[in-house]
């Protein structure tokens, strides 16, 4: 198994565990799935900002 060389701790959102040590943990994914609790946490350096700072006007 490849060892994860991020430099961001990544954490579930429902159960805290630590994502980074967990089998096929990709920091690249929109999505994935905890292990241990089974949560599908969402990869917010992925997803489009929905700020309101974004709008014109």
């Amino acid at each position: 198994m490849e060892k994860n060389t991020s430099h961001i701790e990544w954490h579930c959102i429902s159960c805290f565990a630590t994502l980074n040590d967990q089998p096929g943990f990709d920091e690249q994914a929109s999505s994935w799935t905890c292990l241990k609790c089974g949560h599908t946490n969402l990869n917010p350096c992925t997803e489009p900002k929905h700020t309101a700072t974004n709008r014109k006007g």
